[in-house]
Formats: C-alpha cells, structure tokens, sequence
C-alpha cells in the first residue's frame, strides 16, 4: 500500500520538535543547513551566506517589530519622522533607498525629512528607528533578544 492510498487517519505525520536548546536542535537538518541558507539567509556577491540561520531569525523579529511600532504609531495618530541617516547602515545601497523615499537625488547623509509609513518601513531598520520612539510606542514592539546558545 503506498501513502497514496492511506486515510487520514492512517498517515504518520513527521514529528513537530518543540524543546532543544538551540535552533539547530529544533529544526530538520534539512531545514537547517539546506532550506536556510539557500532561500532565506542573506548572501554575499559570491553567493556565499553572509549570516547564520541564528541571525536570519533575529533580523525577521526586527523587521516584524519594526512593522508593530508603525502600526502603534498610526493607531495612536503618532506621527514618526525618519531621515536619510536612518536607512539601513549596512544596506550595500543605501543612497538608492534615500532617493526611493526622500526623492530623487537624495543619499544617505542628506539632511531630508518624512513620515515613517507601511510604504517606506522596509527601508529603515529596527536599530535607527524603535530605540528613538516614546517608551508606549518602544514597549509594543520590543522583543526579548534571542538565546544566543549555539
């Protein structure tokens, strides 16, 4: 018979790991040394990963925090002002972010000025932004750091 032919409740369902210490520990060795690094971490011009798959989890929970302040500061009617200054530092063209959001022209050490919004936030980083917000604002998306156990 093969699982073609299995019901539902017959097939055998891989089993979720849910405790381990580390993230190795918790994902497939498929998962985690192949799907990773080839899909998701960030790469170098060679193709070469440039973080670990500890870090690609960290860099997702700033983004999703990042997102969180934007979205607390619209429903409290917080306006959020950001800079060229505030784009992210180690983005390999951070003057092409500039122009997209301050306007043609515009780099990374210009003095410009406008609103933080779900149009431009992916351009910024958690770093630039959350650490200069009001502390109401800062609490909704703050995050424990992750475990650095390796």
């Amino acid at each position: 018979m093969s699982r073609a032919d299995l019901s539902a409740d017959e097939l055998e369902l891989p089993i979720k790991r849910t405790t381990g210490d580390t993230l190795k520990d918790r994902l497939t060795s498929n998962a985690y040394n192949n799907i990773l690094p080839a899909r998701y971490l960030r790469k170098d011009a060679e193709g070469n990963p440039r973080e670990s798959q500890e870090e690609l989890f960290e860099r997702v929970a700033n983004n999703v925090a990042l997102a969180e302040a934007v979205f607390e500061a619209d429903n409290q009617d917080y306006e959020i002002t950001v800079t060229p200054e505030q784009i992210k530092p180690d983005h390999p063209r951070r003057d092409e972010l500039a122009a997209e959001v301050f306007g043609t022209g515009t780099t990374a050490e210009d003095d410009a000025e406008t609103t933080l919004s779900v149009y431009n936030v992916n351009k910024f980083s958690y770093e630039t932004i959350v650490p200069e917000l009001p502390t109401p604002l800062q609490s909704t998306s703050s995050r424990s750091p992750p475990s650095s156990k390796s």
